[in-house]
């Protein structure tokens, strides 16, 4: 006996030669991380009682979560421009 799943194991590694089957998984990791993200910063539980409360704090999450995006992207355009600058110098 190689393993007690051999058999779940092989159909697995022949799902995954199929791109349809890797596409999903792709799309499933990106929502993973940004439960991932929502959850390392406060998202696991709430702060205060009551709906309203809990939607405040999803939603400042998720602002917290976009700046933070926007702020690296920003930063990597800028990095992009100076090292171009420079080569055109």
């Amino acid at each position: 006996m190689l393993h007690p799943h051999e058999k779940e194991l092989r159909d697995a590694r022949e799902a995954w030669r199929d791109p349809q089957v890797r596409e999903a998984y792709r799309e499933r990791s990106q929502g993973e991380r940004l439960i991932n993200e929502g959850v390392r910063h406060g998202g696991r539980n709430a702060r205060a009682f009551g709906l309203r409360a809990a939607q405040l704090q999803v939603h400042a999450i998720a602002l917290a979560h976009n700046l933070r995006l926007l702020a690296r992207t920003l930063a990597t355009q800028a990095e992009a421009e100076s090292k171009a600058a420079k080569r055109a110098a």
